[in-house]
């Protein structure tokens, strides 16, 4: 089911790429990555603790105004590259949802790259 989500995810990545990385969109690859079996209440924000597996570190509920703000703020970095970069960072840190943030991350950096003609990012398994 996942790899099938995530196929869905680039597809909808893939066929939107005049639409701005926006919160709605983001929130739109996250309903994709999570489908209807495989993440409860893909594509919302969270409204429960969360914890990180491997640190201590405890993100805040995410608040949906205070996100489309600094999304906002992301969106007028100039270089797409850094824009992608930047936008993935915020959103792994942010963990707006219950689950799938990596995944949707990679994807809505990768979306900005693509647009923009500047390729795709890829992180190794190892280094």
């Amino acid at each position: 089911m996942a790899v099938n989500n995530l196929k869905h995810a680039w597809q909808f990545v893939l066929g939107t790429l005049d639409y701005s990385a926006d919160y709605s969109f983001v929130c739109k690859i996250s309903q994709c990555v999570g489908g209807d079996n495989l993440i409860i209440r893909a594509g919302y924000l969270r409204n429960v603790p969360l914890s990180i597996g491997g640190t201590t570190w405890n993100p805040d509920i995410p608040i949906e105004s205070q996100i489309k703000e600094e999304m906002a703020e992301i969106g007028q970095i100039e270089s797409p590259t850094d824009r992608a970069l930047t936008m993935m960072r915020y959103l792994v840190r942010k963990q707006m949802f219950l689950d799938g943030n990596k995944r949707t991350s990679m994807l809505a950096g990768n979306h900005v790259m693509i647009s923009n003609g500047c390729g795709i990012i890829s992180v190794p398994i190892e280094i």
